[in-house]
Parts: C-alpha cells; structure tokens; sequence
C-alpha cells in the first residue's frame, strides 16, 4: 500500500517489538498511560448523558435538528475532536454558533451532530457527514487541547395536553400550507437556486406520523427555518424555543410578513 493511502485510510496496528520493550523496561509509565487512555475514553463515551459530562463543541455555524450537515475538517484541534469522537464511540459532537460576546466565544444555544460517514485525506483533512439530532443549552463552558467543550442539558419540546391537540394540528396544517406555497412562489423563476437548497438540504420533508410527540418537533419546520431569509440571530432564538406551537406561530408570522408586497416609496 502506498505511503498516502495508508495515511488516508487511517489503519492502525501495533508494533509488537515496541510494545513488549515498553511493557518490559517501562512498565509503570506504559500501565499509567493505559488507564490515561482509558480514562479518557470512557469519559469521552459518556459524553451527553448526563450534566457532569463535557460534550465537545465545534465552533463554526448553526445546525438544526434532522438537517444534513457536512463539514471539511482541517484545523489539529478539531481533527483532534473528531478522532476522540469516533474512537470513544459516540460518533457525535455539538455545533455552535462563535460569538465572542459570549462566555467561551460561542453562543449557549446548539444543535448535536451525529457523524454518518467520515472520509480521510493523506495530509489529514477529513469530509465529514453528519445530521442534526438533539438541541442544548450550555450550563458551563470549557476547553480540552485546544477546542471547546460544555455542560449541556437537552432542550425537548413541551408535552401537549389532550385539549390542545386540536388546535396544534390545525396551525400546524396551515403553516405547513405556508411554507409549501412561499417554496413553490420564491423560488419560482430561480430553478439554480432551488437545486442549490435541495442540494444541501434536501427537499421538504414529509410530516412524520405524531410529530407532536417527536422532541424537537417536525422535521420540515427545521428545513423551512434553515432556508428562510432570516438573520441568524432569528433563527437561533426560534431553534430554542420549547414549544412547537410557538414555533409555528413564529414561522407563521413570519411568512405572513414575507407574503406581504414591498411597501411603495413616498
């Protein structure tokens, strides 16, 4: 095998004569950095599942729950993360928004990315596909050789009572209409910049049977937040809202506005 294929395919073996010379003359140091390494994995593994646990985070954009996310990874510190990640097994990590406005130079609000399929190069890039699954709000931000990491809790929509379901579904068969007709009227004329959306994102998606009781809500609803020309700033807000009622009543309001003809200059 050639020396870049090797790199890129990222097999490891051990050298058998390296590791009896270490077991043999560095026993107590080998034995260290073996319950070092395991100690880092499990706490690795465990990363999630509770408050006392650090996730790790990448700072680069905004994600949004069931949304393709795919991401060229070239910085150490984030090589690094993803390596730890796929080693440990968890096989996902969190994505936030920078802000250095913020405590840890990233916003509390974001999206678990969960890593699909993961390609390696020679000079160590890595393409990485991921999709979007549960949100959370930082509780405590840190840092781990070079890139950041947090406390979270996982932000779930609100249960809804027997008497609202009624309402829910009719607001949210009406939005859904919305954005369906904005889809079909924005893009209409711009069949370049409609492929480039579905390209990325996907067309919209199909209402899931029960999407009331799913935690983040419909799938679609994200895909419409993600396309919308919103600042991000708006969309960040909406992504953690724990409501799905008040999602839709916001995304409705919203496509109310852009429906709207442009007001005539006096």
């Amino acid at each position: 095998m050639a020396l870049d294929e090797f790199l890129a395919d990222r097999g490891r073996a051990t050298t058998t004569f390296l590791q009896h010379a270490m077991e043999t003359y560095l026993p107590a140091a080998t034995a260290e950095r073996r319950r070092t390494h395991d100690a880092e994995l499990l706490a690795d593994s465990l990363a999630g599942h509770d408050h006392h646990h650090e996730i790790p985070i990448f700072v680069c954009n905004l994600a949004f729950p069931t949304l393709p996310c795919p991401l060229h990874v070239f910085e150490p510190r984030y090589r690094l993360m993803v390596r730890r990640c796929m080693e440990s097994g968890t096989r996902e990590f969190g994505m936030c928004l920078p802000n250095e406005t913020s405590t840890g130079g990233f916003v509390d609000i974001g999206v678990m990315l969960e890593i699909r399929d993961l390609r390696y190069f020679p000079d160590g890039r890595c393409v990485v596909d991921t999709i979007g699954s549960r949100r959370f709000r930082c509780l405590e931000k840190g840092q781990r050789d070079g890139y950041a990491t947090a406390r979270v809790e996982f932000l779930t929509d609100q249960t809804v009572p027997p008497e609202g379901m009624q309402e829910l579904q009719t607001l949210h068969d009406s939005v859904h209409a919305q954005v369906e007709r904005w889809w079909t009227e924005h893009f209409r004329g711009q069949p370049e910049k409609r492929d480039r959306v579905i390209q990325f994102y996907g067309p919209m998606p199909a209402v899931e049977t029960s999407y009331w009781t799913l935690p983040s809500g419909p799938s679609w609803l994200w895909w419409a937040l993600a396309i919308l020309p919103l600042r991000r700033s708006v969309q960040l807000d909406i992504l953690s809202i724990a409501s799905l009622k008040r999602r839709l009543r916001v995304i409705g309001s919203v496509l109310n506005r852009l429906a709207q003809p442009p007001a005539n200059p006096a």
